[in-house]
Formats: structure tokens, sequence, C-alpha cells
């Protein structure tokens, strides 16, 4: 077992600012050293940009749907954001490579196998689909990693807290407890830096996102867990007839995560259902994600989880432009997720 992590021992970590002269985010509050007003600089915030990047990152169009700011005050802020940040201009190879080198790490899924095929365990700054039928073991994939979250760096941790957004009401606390005991992780420290927000509709979404970026910004996440992406967009939108508006409606959520993942070079993780596939006639029993085109897209490693014998399940990897298609083999336990014992 891992040497107990207490809530003390949770320190800041290189990925956040404070930590470091260079970091992978600007403070909104940057801006106003180059020319912008602290009361425009309120009004970003307010609708939910806390970083000089965030303003870079969105169109100008976006920006001028804020109340009180006009063309010209979104152009200078993003013109001033540019000052401050290194998002735009090209870069060399070698540049992206020392850059990722230096930025991206991995949280550990508890199991070596997994881990391995993941090249280490789930990427931060990507967002990561877990997909599969029920009893598959997405959640409980979910539940581990929000404990090793919490963990150190050194141990395959992310040294941060984490911030599960449930559809599903699937979360558990009395899961999150028994993982971290296996883990060495303190009771304590899980119950204090692991936090639920509710999804109970579409509406929910953008609120949540919100206050998400807020709390990012002001401490220290290394993960965020969406459990599931489209068990109530499934829910909303029912036939062929609302299809396009929910896929619109996916695409602006996956984007809202997707640039959540850049910006903070934080780990995003969503979970994801399964249907029936009726265009397919090679196979009795032909099953799809959900989410169509839209959200194999935008996600950028997607790992589909099938049943194996007893607990054991099967983690493939079906898309990633990083990884080598493959398989790992792995085992559901009391304790989250685990290497198959011998």
């Amino acid at each position: 077992m891992a040497t107990t992590v207490r809530a003390d021992q949770l320190q800041t970590p290189a990925h956040n600012p404070g930590a470091s002269d260079e970091t992978i985010w600007s403070p909104i509050d940057t801006l106003e050293s180059v020319g912008i007003q602290r009361g425009d600089i309120k009004k970003f915030q307010e609708a939910g940009y806390h970083t000089a990047d965030s303003i870079l990152m969105t169109s100008a169009r976006h920006l001028e749907r804020i109340k009180g700011l006009s063309e010209a005050k979104v152009l200078k802020a993003q013109d001033s954001a540019g000052k401050v940040c290194r998002r735009l201009g090209f870069q060399s190879a070698r540049a992206v490579r020392e850059k990722r080198q230096s930025d991206v790490f991995h949280i550990t899924t508890g199991s070596t196998e997994l881990d391995n095929l993941l090249k280490g365990g789930i990427e931060t700054g990507v967002v990561t689909e877990i997909v599969g039928e029920f009893r598959t073991g997405k959640t409980q994939l979910a539940m581990t990693l929000a404990v090793t979250s919490l963990m150190a760096q050194e141990q395959g941790g992310g040294n941060g807290a984490v911030l599960y957004l449930d559809s599903e009401n699937a979360f558990s606390d009395e899961r999150l407890a028994e993982i971290a005991d296996r883990f060495g992780v303190d009771r304590d420290l899980a119950d204090e830096n692991v936090f639920v927000h509710n999804i109970y509709n579409e509406d929910n979404f953008e609120p949540a996102f919100k206050e998400a970026k807020r709390m990012i910004a002001e401490q220290q996440v290394s993960l965020v867990i969406v459990d599931s992406v489209m068990s109530v967009l499934r829910n909303e939108y029912q036939g062929r007839g609302e299809l396009s508006a929910r896929q619109q409606k996916l695409s602006q959520i996956l984007y809202s995560i997707k640039r959540m993942a850049q910006e903070f070079n934080i780990a995003v993780v969503l979970t994801n259902q399964m249907c029936a596939d009726p265009g397919c006639t090679f196979t009795n029993d032909a099953k799809k994600a959900v989410g169509g085109h839209v959200l194999a897209h935008l996600v950028n490693l997607r790992l589909y989880l099938r049943k194996g014998r007893g607990e054991q399940r099967i983690a493939r990897i079906d898309k990633s432009c990083k990884h080598a298609l493959g398989e790992a083999t792995f085992e559901l336990s009391a304790g989250g997720i685990m290497d198959v014992a011998q």
C-alpha cells in the first residue's frame, strides 16, 4: 500500500499558478498591466473567463455578447491577451516536444497494464472518453481516477483536486472511501478535495462549466470527470427530428470541455454509453458509442471497455493520434481498478 497522503500534503503542483515564473496559463488579472481596465476584467470574470488565455481562445463574436463590452473593448482585450500569453504563433517541433515534456503529466488508472497501454495513464491537456456497456467499469475507473488524482505526481497522481460532474447519480462516497483506503489516501483528503456537481438537464452544463473554470483558476485541480456526457442529452432530445439539435448542443458542450483541458492543462475524462448499431450486418450484437461523429472527432482518446471473465475487463484504444491501437486487461475490485490477480 502506498504511503498515506494527508490533506496537508496536497501542495501546489508545477502546472498551476505560483509554482514557477512561467506557467501554462495567465490569470486574467495580468491584463490590467497591459492596459485593460479593472471594470472590464471583472465583466470577463462574471461571464466565466478567468484567464488571459481564455480571452485569446474565444472568438470576438462570442465575447461581444458579454453585457457592457463593445467590439473595440473586446478586440483590445484580445490584443492585450496576446502580449501576455504564448498561445498563438508558429513553433518548431522541438519547441512543441520540449513544452509537452515539461508541462504534460499522467494520472495512474490503478492498473499497470492499462497505464502502459496509455503510456503512463490518463494524460493532462486532452479529453479522454471511456465508453462501454453497463457494468464494464466506466464509473469504477472514473472513481479510481478521482482518488489517484489526489496523490503526488511522484506516485502517479495529479497532486490536485477533482471536479466530478454527475448526470447519472452514480457517484458514491462509500466507493470513494474504499478506493482511498486501497491507495493509502487519507479519507479526509478525498472528502475535502473531490467536488461533485449534479447534472439534471442540459441547462445545467453551462453554469457547471462556468463554476468549474472559476474553481480551477482559484485552486489546484488536476482532473475533471463528466459521468456521463450523453445520458441527459439522450433523454431531452428524442427521435431523428431532434437529432440535429442534439448534436449541436453536444458540440457546444464538448468544445467547452476541450478548451478547459487545453487552457488549464488538466485531465478531462468523459464516460459514454453504447447503443445498438442497426447498420452493421456482420454481427448479431453490434453496438456503437452514442454521440456519433461529433463526439468521436472532438475527444482526443477513446477507450472502449468490454467484459471479460468474472470481474476482468478489457480496455481497447479505439481512437488516438498519439497511441498505437491495442488492448489491456484489468480487474474490478473493492479498491477500484487493479491488475489481474495472477
